[in-house]
């Protein structure tokens, strides 16, 4: 599978990854690991996109879940048939955004 630029998507990453990435102070070992592999082409499922936003809206409204969202939706803007939950069950790979 070609993305982005045609770069094939080498590595599909899980939601714990995304979750893990979005910590104030991620696990050093995971971070390093992502780095390694980066130009190798990175993706993220529409449905693991789908469980982020999920789990941060379920958080309590306030500062943290308002700061959480803001900051995954500029590495990766929701597809709009993710906004409504109407894409699920769609298994399209997305290209994630390096930072």
């Amino acid at each position: 599978m070609k993305v982005g630029n045609d770069h094939p998507l080498a590595w599909l990453i899980d939601t714990n990854i995304g979750f893990e990435m979005m910590r104030p102070r991620p696990e050093r070992r995971v971070a390093a690991f992502l780095d390694s592999i980066a130009d190798e082409g990175l993706g993220l499922a529409s449905i693991t996109i789908s469980e982020v936003f999920d789990g941060i809206g379920r958080l309590p409204r306030g500062g943290h879940r308002t700061h959480l969202a803001t900051r995954f939706s500029r590495q990766r803007p929701p597809p709009a048939a993710l906004q409504s939950l109407g894409g699920m069950g769609q298994s399209s790979a997305i290209p994630a955004s390096r930072s």
